[in-house]
C-alpha cells in the first residue's frame, strides 16, 4: 500500500490555483493508465487508489465545478441555485481569485482523468460508491481483505475525454474541455468530504 500512497500523490491539484502544465497532464495520464492496468491483489489496493481519487476530487474537483458550473454544483449539494454567468474565454473569477484559462483547462483534464479512473476501477472491480466512501484506510475490513477480481476485462479508454491525449491550443479547446468536465462530473459526482490522512496498513 505504500507504493499506492506514493504514486497517487501525483493526483494532487492545488485547489487554490487550479493550474497545470502540459507536462503535468502527460505524466498523470501515464500514471493513470498504469494504475488502471495494474494487477491488484486485494480490494484494499483498489480502494486505496479510489480513495486517493475521491480525496482530490472532493476538494479540487468541487472547486473546479464551482468555477465552471456553480448552479450544477449547488443542485448536487441540495442548495439554492443562483444564476451566475461564467466566461469561458476570459480569466476565470471566483471569490477573490482568478485563473488563467489554458492552465485551468489543463487542470480540469487532470481532474477528469482522475474521475474516469475512479469510475473505471469501480465498474471493473464491482465496487459501489457507498463501499468506496465507507472504506477506511488502514482499518482491517472484510471488503478490503477480499481478492481483487476483475469483473470487466477492458482497458481504460479516453473517448469520453479527447483532450487527455492532445494539447489544448485554442479557445474552442478550452470550451470543449470545460463542457466535457462538467458532463463527466454530473455523470459521477464526488461530494464526499476527504478523509484525514490515516496511515494505511501494509499488505
Amino acid at each position: 500500500m505504500d507504493f499506492i500512497r506514493t504514486i497517487t500523490k501525483c493526483f494532487d491539484v492545488d485547489s487554490t490555483k487550479l493550474s497545470a502544465r502540459q507536462e503535468d497532464v502527460d505524466f498523470v495520464r501515464f500514471i493513470i493508465e498504469n494504475l488502471s492496468a495494474l494487477e491488484y491483489k486485494t480490494q484494499e489496493e483498489v480502494l486505496g487508489v479510489i480513495r486517493s481519487a475521491i480525496n482530490v476530487l472532493s476538494v479540487a474537483g468541487m472547486q473546479m465545478m464551482e468555477v465552471l458550473s456553480p448552479s450544477d454544483l449547488m443542485r448536487q449539494l441540495g442548495g439554492p441555485v443562483e444564476e451566475q454567468a461564467v466566461s469561458t474565454l476570459e480569466v476565470m473569477p471566483t471569490t477573490t481569485r482568478t485563473f488563467e484559462p489554458f492552465s485551468m483547462a489543463r487542470a480540469s483534464v487532470i481532474l477528469a482523468m482522475i474521475l474516469l479512473l475512479k469510475s473505471y476501477l469501480k465498474s471493473t472491480y464491482g465496487l459501489s460508491e457507498e463501499k468506496c466512501i465507507k472504506w477506511v484506510p488502514g482499518k482491517k475490513s472484510a471488503i478490503g481483505d477480499k481478492p481483487a477480481i476483475r469483473k470487466i476485462d477492458r482497458p481504460l479508454q479516453w473517448e469520453k475525454l479527447p483532450l487527455a491525449t492532445r494539447e489544448i491550443l485554442t479557445p474552442e479547446d478550452i470550451k470543449t474541455q470545460q463542457d466535457t468536465f462538467v458532463q463527466l462530473w454530473e455523470a459521477d459526482p464526488v461530494i464526499a468530504e476527504p478523509e484525514e490522512d490515516i496511515p494505511m496498513a501494509d499488505v
